[in-house]
């Protein structure tokens, strides 16, 4: 075998170790964040321990999360003008404004344009649409076509909405159905930021949305706690007021306690933890490992 044969082989040889190396490499830094089964079993041991069962599959993947800014643009002029324009059309000119008490916020005031049966609010960073005609004793449509009213409503209020990924609970009733769609940060729910819709067989009664863009905050993604970890230090709590069951453990975005500030409202990754007993969720910021107010 010449030099030069000899030469390409070794090349050859150069490459494939470096791509094992690459795929190892690749392999051991998605386990970084894999939490083992080992971990999830001694979790649930030390909780059954003091009668705590846990009904649900605990996450494992426990990878860094970016923080977000929520901005919102309820307030806003334009943001207002741009969604009655596209939402009325040419009948623009026939729709009656008016000012009324906010009904959520105290000494605010919130303002409407209806025409006809429709009705559209902008209270505070909320926009509220109601057409009463559409609720109905009627069989309720399938989800599916639920889904499509909503998205049919949503193009007329704003089309760039439509086009984006979203987290998606469905509600039955019993002629309706309620459905929310949660945008979403790199696939995770943002909770404080969603669409809700009140559907019957003819279309959309009811409608609330949060009108608020995401920016990422600089500083890149940060590391979390393990799920483990995070029902470990809500143990005391559980027992202090005697739960006895975890139902199911998710991960979601949610406001920081801090308050919104010019550059909007922070939004963390933080564990939604559901307890047998407890009518409302708890919140433990990811970051902190402290529940959330």
């Amino acid at each position: 075998m010449n030099g030069k044969k000899i030469l390409e082989e070794l090349i050859k040889l150069f490459l494939v170790i470096n791509i094992v190396l690459l795929v190892i490499n690749y392999a051991c830094r998605a386990n970084e964040y894999l939490l083992s089964q080992e971990s999830i079993h001694n979790i649930e041991k030390l909780l059954e321990m003091d009668g705590i069962k846990i009904d649900t599959e605990l996450l494992r993947n426990f990878a860094p999360k970016y923080s977000a800014n929520l901005m919102f643009m309820g307030d806003s002029v334009v943001v207002r003008d741009t969604i009655t324009k596209h939402f009325y059309g040419n009948q623009l000119v026939n729709v009656k404004r008016y000012t009324q008490s906010s009904t959520k916020h105290p000494n605010e005031k919130a303002l409407s344009f209806a025409l006809g049966d429709e009705k559209l609010t902008f209270d505070n960073n909320e926009l509220v649409y109601n057409n009463n005609a559409m609720i109905s004793d009627k069989i309720k449509p399938s989800v599916e076509q639920a889904k499509n009213m909503c998205m049919k409503l949503l193009r007329r209020i704003d089309s760039s909405k439509v086009r984006k990924k979203y987290y998606i609970v469905t509600e039955e009733e019993k002629n309706s159905w309620k459905i929310t769609y949660y945008p979403t940060l790199d696939g995770i729910p943002i909770l404080d930021s969603y669409m809700e819709f009140e559907v019957y067989a003819d279309g959309v009664a009811k409608a609330s949305l949060y009108l608020a863009d995401v920016q990422i905050r600089s500083g890149g993604k940060q590391d979390i706690y393990s799920v483990d970890l995070v029902l470990f230090g809500i143990e005391d709590f559980m027992l202090e007021n005697n739960y006895k069951r975890i139902k199911e453990v998710t991960i979601c975005y949610k406001r920081a306690e801090n308050e919104e500030n010019v550059l909007g409202q922070q939004i963390i990754p933080a564990y939604k933890v559901e307890i047998e007993g407890l009518e409302e969720p708890i919140f433990v910021n990811a970051y902190t490992n402290e529940m959330l107010k």
